[in-house]
């Protein structure tokens, strides 16, 4: 049995960042478990999270890319630290905020200030009076679903290749 291993790459330079995770929604087996390993021919379904997901496109070495539209997530309970800037980053792309809470000291208001960012309303500072603050942040984010399908393989190791960007 072949071992296949799929490698994800990104522009090196210039536009927004995407994030890349399997689809565990699409990837169950019978028993409704999330899959991490497939067979030859089946499809692998992976998302590719973006602020303009729509524009987002792939392409791989081997087997067949297909495209499967669009969706949005809510993302619960993602922890951020504030502590040396009045802005920090979320791992996906911020749609729009659902809800925000700090745990413990409050710095205040809370808004989506990039695709990957929110903003808080009191500039933190360790050393003074307003401290440090951790937020508990619930959003939306866009995706796109891809699929990949490969051939089989008569090799006991073999790499795949998919490019990941924006068009």
């Amino acid at each position: 049995m072949a071992e296949v291993t799929v490698s994800f790459v990104t522009p090196a330079k210039g536009g927004e960042k995407t994030v890349i995770e399997l689809d565990e929604d699409m990837n169950l087996d019978s028993s409704g478990s999330v899959k991490k390993f497939f067979r030859y021919g089946e499809t692998a379904y992976f998302r590719a999270y973006s602020p303009l997901p729509a524009s987002v496109r792939a392409v791989s070495s081997d087997g067949s890319i297909t495209e499967h539209g669009l969706g949005t997530e809510t993302v619960s309970g993602e922890f951020i630290p504030f502590t040396e800037s009045d802005e920090a980053g979320a791992k996906y792309p911020v749609r729009e905020i659902v809800s925000s809470v700090w745990l413990g000291k409050s710095l205040g208001n809370v808004k989506k200030s990039g695709a990957y960012s929110v903003s808080c309303e009191i500039e933190p500072d360790a050393a003074g009076e307003s401290g440090v603050g951790l937020l508990e942040l619930t959003y939306s984010s866009g995706f796109k679903r891809f699929g990949i399908t490969l051939p089989k393989k008569s090799r006991p190791e073999y790499p795949v290749l998919i490019y990941v960007f924006q068009e």
